[in-house]
């Protein structure tokens, strides 16, 4: 992960690895693990031998021995390089979708599988001549009472 060999640094200490050079948020962490036998989660970025940075997320946990003193910690640490990219991309399609909802002139809405209503668009609500709030956790079925309600819960049941 951060382009090390293993013989470069097994045996090693921790402060071989950039995250652990740090006495700052790192050491404060590793205190918190040691001294209060907290798990702590965090991410954070650390830096490759090549010098480019990458997110990181880290676990970090008190180990016990059989007499449930501290013997050691562990620390999982992983690259989360791809799940960044992801989540970035993720961002831009809700953006996207956000805007479509907005300022579609259809008129959209998400109910619940119980047919209550999670959010309406504008032009609904227009349609409707109410506010876009005075539809949220309202049941369709009691705003607008009706005999298909066996073809919307047909629709939800296939």
């Amino acid at each position: 992960m951060w382009g090390y060999a293993a013989d470069e640094i097994v045996g090693q200490p921790a402060t071989v690895l950039p995250s652990f050079e740090k006495q700052g948020e790192p050491g404060r962490i590793l205190r918190q693990v040691i001294h209060e036998h907290e798990v702590v989660r965090f991410e954070s970025r650390d830096r490759h031998k090549n010098g480019h940075d990458f997110p990181i997320s880290l676990t970090v946990s008190p180990l016990f021995d059989a007499e449930n003193r501290l013997a050691g910690v562990s620390a999982i640490i992983r690259d989360i390089t791809e799940m960044e990219r992801l989540k970035a991309a993720l961002q831009e399609r809700l953006k996207l979708v956000e805007m479509v909802f907005q300022y579609s002139v259809s008129c959209l809405v998400v109910l619940d599988p119980r047919f209550y209503f999670i959010r309406v668009n504008p032009a609904y609500a227009r349609a409707c001549r109410r506010d876009a709030a005075e539809f949220e956790g309202r049941n369709h079925f009691e705003l607008y009472p009706s005999d298909t309600r066996f073809l919307f819960e047909e629709v939800v049941r296939s």
